[in-house]
């Protein structure tokens, strides 16, 4: 599984590190540069949920209900995902 972090933490603890342990200034303003140069990851924070049992009037089960945003799908939970707010139905591993 892929790991982030935010550039800018990183970046402070390379100069926490830099001004610490290191005499050799002219190198790290490069380091820093770079780092700034490479390209962010568009992430966002994964959503989970659980596809629960929707139990109509009648008392039967008639479909399946996302616990986050209440979508309820008739297919009685096929997707990994609910279709409306995106959160990950899949059990954490």
């Amino acid at each position: 599984m892929a790991e982030y972090i935010e550039r800018e933490a990183a970046l402070l603890e390379i100069e926490e590190w830099a001004d610490t342990f290191c005499e050799c200034d002219y190198v790290w303003p490069h380091v820093i540069k770079s780092i700034r140069k490479l390209p962010a990851a568009d992430v966002r924070p994964v959503r989970r949920g659980k596809w629960g049992k929707y139990v109509g009037e009648n008392g039967v089960t008639s479909a399946c209900r996302c616990s986050l945003c209440g979508f309820e799908d008739n297919r009685f939970s096929v997707f990994n995902y609910c279709p409306n707010c995106g959160a990950d139905m899949r059990e954490e591993s």
